[in-house]
């Protein structure tokens, strides 16, 4: 009778913004995967799904935006709305006065970085600073579950899970590797809730599901083969294991590190086939690497001709010349791409950004442990464009951000630390 009662009391409340932001969360996290196998399964073209899904993405972050509008305005919400005015300013003076010619449309360089990257963002920072004490992660691994199950099960009826890499022709297995990464993180971060901890799921249930979603994220993640989602996966292990282990037993602890170290040596040894274990042991040797290599410090002698205001969107010709064939326009780095786009302004705010966040996120789990799963998401999010995308292409940096920043403000208007 008590679970009836809370079930209906989280369907009640499922316009609070506690609920809309692991709506939100849920479809920013895990919404390409299964839009991808979806399109596989029914033999249609992937891009006109996904450019429908971030129209969702974009309709969502308007409505919330334009339900709360009153957004408290803080360093952060100036470091990202200065950063991507700057952006925008340099890309249509470079267009309109300087005639640069782009690798892309210009109206995706629109979408990615105000209809995917800022504007989630801010709905997501205006939901996450209205939440209540507690944040229940529970929904947000059941829709994790459900988007990365079903497509886990399309691709084994597929392709051989055992020994086939995670990926399709439209997905990419670096996004998909990272989405499998969110899981884990979410999931392996509940299993540490104490008993007490109020969910839309009873404690057993919370707990089978969590560690149903830490085995899908982690298969996922090492059969994609994606160094930067494995190494985030391993970076929020220790990071979760540290925190949860400042109030446990000494036994507590101990177990939690063998729990570590030996989760890392069976996933290593037992998707040595996926290839997974081959590029950890050529790390810094594979063509890739180098190509990425090349790309970063081409990019950042290119930005040191001209320091102070940057190449701008002449960076897309500049490094597409490095190598024709592959079509690659941007450093694989954030930091470098902004001080190519907009010299030591854009970078500097770039730093600040990155500074900044890292700060808040060691305030947040000071306020709230519970709350560390959201600073992994940024930690992965941080490790991620530190190799892959650009700027406007890995919205999990700028919504996790978002998210950090948002609870902290929530926590810190009530004056009430959650330990």
């Amino acid at each position: 009778m008590e679970n009836k009662t809370k079930v209906i009391t989280h369907i009640k409340e499922i316009q609070s913004p506690n609920q809309l932001l692991i709506i939100l969360l849920a479809i920013l996290l895990f919404a390409q995967v299964p839009v991808s196998f979806l399109a596989f399964g029914i033999n249609l073209p992937n891009r006109p799904l996904m450019l429908l899904t971030r129209g969702l993405i974009l309709a969502i972050s308007i409505f919330i935006l334009n339900k709360n509008r009153n957004i408290n305005v803080n360093q952060w919400v100036i470091l990202i709305s200065s950063f991507w005015s700057i952006y925008i300013i340099r890309l249509m003076y470079d267009i309109n006065h300087l005639n640069v010619s782009l690798a892309i449309p210009t109206w995706e360089l629109f979408a990615w970085s105000i209809g995917v990257s800022f504007l989630p963002s801010l709905a997501i920072y205006s939901l996450a600073s209205s939440t209540k004490y507690t944040l229940d992660p529970s929904p947000l691994i059941f829709w994790g579950i459900l988007a990365l199950g079903a497509s886990v099960i399309v691709f084994a009826i597929n392709f051989n899970p055992t020994e086939s890499r995670f990926l399709l022709p439209d997905l990419n297995p670096i996004p998909a590797g990272h989405a499998g990464t969110s899981l884990f993180i979410v999931s392996l971060s509940s299993i540490f809730l104490q008993k007490g901890y109020q969910s839309i799921f009873s404690y057993p249930w919370l707990r089978g599901l969590s560690l149903l979603g830490t085995f899908i994220g982690l298969y996922i993640t090492l059969s994609s083969s994606t160094r930067s989602a494995f190494i985030s996966l391993i970076l929020a292990l220790i990071l979760i294991l540290i925190v949860h282990n400042r109030s446990g037993s000494i036994r507590r602890r101990i177990l939690n590190m063998i729990l570590l170290f030996s989760s890392i040596l069976v996933s290593y040894l037992l998707f040595s086939k996926s290839g997974l274990s081959y590029k950890l042991q050529t790390i810094g040797q594979g063509e890739s690497e180098l190509n990425r290599l090349a790309f970063a410090s081409s990019g950042l002698s290119s930005w040191l001709e001209k320091p102070l205001l940057g190449q701008g969107f002449e960076m897309h010709s500049l490094l597409q010349s490095l190598f024709p064939s592959l079509n690659h326009y941007y450093p694989h780095n954030f930091i470098i791409e902004s001080l190519l786009i907009g010299g030591l302004l854009l970078g500097g705010i770039m730093v600040s950004f990155i500074i900044l966040t890292t700060l808040t996120s060691i305030n947040l789990i000071n306020l709230s442990k519970n709350d560390v799963w959201i600073v992994c998401l940024w930690l992965q999010g941080l490790v991620y464009v530190m190799f892959s995308g650009h700027l406007g292409n890995v919205p999990l940096f700028w919504f996790s951000s978002a998210a950090i920043f948002g609870r902290y403000q929530a926590l810190i208007s009530r004056n009430t630390p959650i330990k």
